[in-house]
């Protein structure tokens, strides 16, 4: 589960 990736509930900084 990445937080990164913008699965988090609010995507500060997606870094793909």
């Amino acid at each position: 589960m990445d937080l990164r990736t913008g699965a988090a509930p609010k995507p500060l900084q997606p870094s793909k």
